[in-house]
């Protein structure tokens, strides 16, 4: 029974930080001025390319300019 209990808490344990971690970056990406929507988009598409600190900065939301985001991710 208590390893039914742990799943449990470790399930909503993951389950809180991840809607608490996305609701940070819709924050972030509002407070910046971008459309949040599309600025998950460009987040989700180009993460996976990142290789460098550099690569990962660019892709803050105060690095990234509301144009670029809106006409190519939209």
């Amino acid at each position: 029974m208590a390893s039914v209990i742990d799943t449990i808490i470790v399930y909503k344990w993951l389950l809180q930080s991840t809607s608490a971690a996305l609701y940070s970056m819709v924050s972030s990406a509002r407070a910046n001025g971008l459309e949040p929507y599309a600025y998950l988009r460009r987040l989700f598409t180009e993460l996976p390319k990142a290789k460098t600190v550099e690569d990962f900065e660019a892709m803050l939301p105060f690095n990234t300019s509301p144009h670029h985001v809106t006409a190519a991710y939209s």
